[in-house]
């Protein structure tokens, strides 16, 4: 059983999160016990008990206010996932030959196929000559009225396959200077 143990200078909803969440700025360990607020080589950071004693002094956080700005309200799960899906979908390098075979082959004038996607005569004629890429909306278009394929899923190169690394913390890239210890 996990015990929550509220920091100074928290509310109750905020000592849940911290007892879930919270880790030590300098070490990156999670915090066990109450996390302390401390000033370290003049930065602010949040502490466990041990990486606190190279403090200088303490600081009391601030109450949380509310937010500045408009509020977004929150994607429908179903959005959300055709969200992530759209990020990973790019039109295909090949996209001028296969929209101009296309439009050949259904016997379409440039005109007619400009008029049926919704764009002016001269943008088809740029992406038919490959200086314009259509965007991923007028890919789709064209996919539609052409009966083509012009999106594909794009691969992640190099992307890790284990587990995502652990975040750089100020200690990892700081020198402690071996010297007064509070005792």
């Amino acid at each position: 059983m996990r015990r929550a143990f509220k920091a100074r200078g928290s509310s109750e909803g905020q000592e849940a999160e911290e007892a879930a969440t919270a880790k030590c700025e300098l070490c990156g360990n999670a915090i066990v016990g109450p996390s302390r607020y401390v000033i370290v080589e003049g930065s602010k950071v949040i502490t466990c008990s041990d990486c606190a004693k190279y403090s200088t002094g303490e600081w009391k956080p601030s109450k949380p206010g509310p937010k500045a700005g408009p509020r977004r309200r929150a994607l429908p799960a179903q959005a959300r996932e055709e969200a992530l899906k759209e990020e990973a979908l790019r039109v295909v390098p090949s996209y001028p030959t296969l929209i101009k075979e296309a439009r050949e082959r259904a016997g379409l004038p440039i005109e007619r196929l400009a008029y049926m996607v919704g764009l002016k005569e001269s943008q088809v004629r740029k992406i038919e000559s490959g200086k314009l890429a259509p965007s991923l909306r007028e890919a789709k278009l064209f996919e539609h009225v052409l009966k083509i394929s012009l999106v594909s899923a794009e691969e992640v190169v190099g992307a890790p396959k284990g587990p995502k690394p652990q975040a750089l913390t100020i200690g990892d890239v700081i020198e402690f200077k071996e010297g007064k210890e509070e005792g």
